[in-house]
């Protein structure tokens, strides 16, 4: 089977898995990681008015489902998620977007273990699933989709 990789920052969590409805939309929150430093690095001074936050900075969060199983995030079919937060100029930490996990149907797996994809990029020629270069991240996780029961 191939396999596509993303190129930078990439973080295999695949290990944490999470139940998700299929036909169900869900709020996802990402919280990007910030640090504490101080702006002037001489002084002895316990001054809070040197300490600035440094966020990461992502204008662009795009979210991936293998759905068939593949190992391949067909852009088309299987992105779930294009966020563009590129008209701001400030410094964004904390991220709440919904995706929505389409009905299962007879072309992908239901009951199985997909991977999904969480791109968080500056450059929007970044916002590919694989073989991505330049300034981002790429994390990988495991989602059970499973058949929305009707009542």
């Amino acid at each position: 089977m191939r396999r596509c990789s993303p190129t930078n920052n990439y973080e295999d969590r695949s290990d944490l898995v999470v139940k998700l409805f299929d036909n169900t939309i869900y709020t996802l929150q990402i919280q990007l990681y910030c640090v504490k430093s101080w702006e002037d690095e001489s002084s002895d001074r316990q001054d809070l008015s040197l300490v600035k936050t440094n966020c990461n900075v992502a204008h662009y969060v795009n979210v991936w489902i293998d759905l068939n199983n593949d190992g391949i995030f067909d852009d088309n079919k299987e992105r779930l998620l294009h966020d563009d937060h590129s008209n701001g100029d400030y410094v964004k930490r904390d991220y709440t977007l919904r995706i929505a996990i389409p009905k299962i149907d007879g072309k992908n797996n239901v009951g199985e273990l997909h991977r999904i994809r969480v791109i968080l990029t500056r450059d929007e020629n970044n916002c590919k699933p694989c073989y991505n270069v330049g300034y981002g991240e790429a994390r990988d996780y495991t989602v059970h989709i499973l058949q929305k029961p009707y009542y």
